[in-house]
């Protein structure tokens, strides 16, 4: 896990670290880049959103975003689910929605 002063967003952070969120390991990877916590192994070490809506991942150790892992569409879809279950609102779900570069 990372240190307190590398995390981001506190409340899907804290989420993480206690195992209390119930979702697929796939989501708990990409939340976990988002907040910069190693959440599962292997880690997903940066998150791209592409030009024609692809979600692209670089795990820890690749040299480049090497996997597709579904639409930026699912990805917010699912991230404005996990936003609604936790009660994270205003500035800190606007960040979390907005979190993924796109290119």
């Amino acid at each position: 896990m990372a240190n307190a002063e590398e995390t981001r967003f506190p409340i899907l952070t804290d989420t993480l670290v206690n195992n209390r969120l119930a979702t697929s390991g796939k989501m708990i990877a990409i939340l976990g880049c988002i907040c910069n916590v190693r959440a599962t192994e292997p880690a997903i070490e940066s998150l791209l959103i592409t030009s024609d809506g692809g979600l692209l991942v670089q795990h820890k150790g690749d040299l480049g975003f090497n996997d597709f892992m579904g639409t930026a569409e699912s990805l917010d879809t699912n991230l404005r689910g996990v936003c609604d279950v936790l009660g994270i609102n205003g500035d800190e779900r606007e960040a979390i929605l907005t979190a993924v570069p796109r290119m």
